[in-house]
């Protein structure tokens, strides 16, 4: 004869016991996890900043400007690294506006069409459907944030519960929005 925890576990396996998830909470991250940002936007981005770099007086055309760009990011993908690093290559007579100028173009480029991932959207009605609760924080210019995330589809998404764009301006970071989270779901206490 089975042992109480035997058959309980025989109940579970047949998915007769309705038992709360193990897991009841996921944040995703939009760029690179639910949409590939780097094959649909970040030469986009780039190109954009190049452009923004020329005419904020670097002395070089805007396709140089993007290769350079380009080959700073596979070196560092951190913007400071690659405006610094073009700036220096085309000996910039002000780098810092130069360098403003590429970060501002880079974070507000138009958005356009985007597509997510194959599994994003079956994944994230897997867990719903199973009783998880998920959840979307991404970084960047909130009206390109909001641009992304409208373009994917995702702001129509019943699976989602809420999505939190960090700026920034630091308005909302993503330890607060995570803090939000928290509160909402009264989860990690």
């Amino acid at each position: 004869m089975p042992l109480p925890d035997q058959q309980k576990q025989k109940k579970h396996a047949q998915g007769s016991c309705p038992t709360r998830p193990r897991i009841r909470c996921v944040i995703f991250d939009l760029d690179d996890t639910l949409y590939d940002c780097f094959g649909q936007r970040v030469r986009v981005t780039h190109r954009y900043a190049a452009q923004a770099m020329v005419q904020a007086g670097l002395n070089a055309g805007v396709e140089a400007v993007y290769r350079a760009r380009m080959r700073a990011f596979r070196q560092d993908p951190m913007l400071r690294h690659i405006d610094a690093e073009v700036s220096r290559r085309f000996r910039a007579e002000d780098p810092e506006a130069v360098s403003r100028a590429a970060r501002e173009a880079y974070f507000n480029c138009p958005v356009g069409k985007l597509t997510l991932f194959p599994g994003s959207l079956p994944l994230l009605r897997f867990l719903a459907k199973r009783g998880v609760r998920n959840f979307i924080v991404s970084f960047g210019e909130p009206a390109t944030q909001h641009a992304k995330v409208k373009a994917l589809g995702l702001d129509r998404e019943p699976s989602i519960e809420k999505i939190y764009l960090a700026d920034r301006g630091n308005v909302l970071t993503k330890e607060a929005a995570f803090r939000k989270i928290q509160r909402r779901t009264g989860l990690g206490r």
